[in-house]
């Protein structure tokens, strides 16, 4: 019987730990991302299962692919976040 009562404040903090962990997770899992899982041009047009001929003519220079460009300093070599990728290919769908 004395378990039963004591689940609810388990559960209680479990849930803080869990939200805790998650806020001080969130910040590196976003960095790792930004500096280790960009995509270049063919990958993105790849990864959209389009050719990079279309994925140059139609979706390259529009400004929202233009807004989450990334550049190596000193190339002109464009890299791209997938997940904003991701948005920005959606709200040109839409």
């Amino acid at each position: 019987m004395a378990e039963d009562a004591t689940q609810p404040l388990i559960q209680h903090y479990d849930d803080l730990v869990r939200v805790e962990a998650k806020g001080m997770l969130q910040p590196l899992v976003e960095r790792v991302t930004r500096e280790y899982l960009m995509v270049d041009r063919n990958r993105a047009a790849e990864l959209m299962s389009m050719s990079r001929t279309f994925f140059e003519e139609y979706l390259f220079k529009t400004p929202q692919l233009k807004l989450i460009e990334h550049h190596v300093p000193g190339s002109k070599k464009v890299f791209y976040d997938p997940n904003e990728l991701k948005q920005a290919v959606l709200s040109l769908m839409d």
